[in-house]
């Protein structure tokens, strides 16, 4: 991997503090046509061909040609592709990334750095433990496989973005409580995690693009106001659960999420019970509506229910 890596910078990088310096621009002589770059690299033509295709890597076409020309930055942008592509990353995810950070190299450097030294750290852990085996060696330890790194992006997370922290959570003691509630299962996750995801690096990213996805989510308006419900249904709790006001909130609730997400008649049936029951569920959503708030919420929904099913019994007696 350094051997290859050399051979793609041996161009060099025309950088200081991590930001490019002005250059003046390419003539065409100093471009690379694709067999050229195909031969330095060791990336494959049709691969090549691939990544102008998806928009990854668009090499500059010599006027009147249907050439490919890569100058110094396309050698550059490949670069950090290979480098993605030997973590493991997915080239939409690449394409992402690359965007995110195009005005920062030294960021992106530096986060390339970390992610390489993690994974090779957990491969030199996984070739001792196999060194153990061979050897004949009891080795039923699944320390090669702990969530160390996986609580760090968590807590480098909650440190550089608050406010998304807030609006995925609802508030950094939610998020902390989380934590906390998977920090006691770490032992039993990182078992699971080694079987459903081969690596604990593969399972950060896939929570660290579910948190983007999440984060996507939480814009929908629909979700905003239901969340927003919420909070009104807790914001007194010394109303009694059946009365009108109290009742409308829940019904806005239920309309909003059968109507526009998606919900079905299960998902107020769980929050009836479970808001009452359970007292993992209590214990968290009560950081975000209060103590008491999330038993009073869980009353009202099952007060809700026991309405609806009352006015069917009618409806039907009445056809009888």
């Amino acid at each position: 991997m350094e051997k290859k890596i050399e051979k793609r910078m041996e161009k060099g990088e025309e950088l200081e503090n991590g930001k490019r310096v002005e250059t003046q621009p390419e003539s065409e002589k100093d471009m690379r046509m694709i067999r050229e770059v195909a031969k330095l690299t060791g990336v494959s033509i049709r691969t090549l061909q691939y990544y102008d295709e998806i928009g990854l890597l668009k090499p500059k076409r010599r006027e009147g040609s249907r050439y490919r020309l890569y100058g110094k930055e396309d050698l550059e942008r490949l670069q950090q592709i290979l480098f993605f592509r030997e973590l493991d990353f997915g080239l939409n995810e690449i394409k992402e990334l690359l965007k995110e950070n195009g005005d920062n190299k030294k960021e992106l450097f530096h986060r390339q750095r970390e992610l390489l030294t993690a994974k090779r750290d957990r491969l030199n852990g996984l070739i001792r433990l196999l060194k153990k085996l061979e050897r004949g060696e009891e080795a039923l330890s699944f320390v090669e496989f702990d969530l160390s790194g996986y609580f760090e992006m968590l807590e480098r997370f909650r440190t550089q973005n608050p406010k998304k922290v807030k609006k995925l959570f609802g508030s950094l003691e939610m998020f902390d409580w989380t934590v906390e509630k998977i920090r006691r299962k770490e032992q039993t996750l990182g078992k699971k995690v080694a079987e459903q995801y081969g690596s604990v690096e593969n399972f950060t990213r896939s929570i660290e693009d579910g948190f983007q996805q999440a984060e996507n989510l939480m814009d929908n308006p629909w979700i905003q106001r239901v969340r927003a419900c919420y909070q009104e249904l807790a914001s007194d709790l010394s109303r009694n659960v059946g009365d009108e006001d109290v009742q409308d909130i829940v019904k806005e609730i239920v309309q909003i999420g059968e109507t526009k997400l998606h919900a079905t008649g299960k998902a107020w049936e769980f929050v009836a019970k479970a808001f009452q029951e359970n007292p993992g569920i209590i214990e968290g959503n009560d950081l975000l509506y209060g103590k008491g708030g999330t038993e009073y919420i869980g009353r009202a929904f099952a007060y809700y229910l026991d309405s609806v099913k009352q006015g069917r019994e009618k409806e039907g007696s009445f056809t009888n």
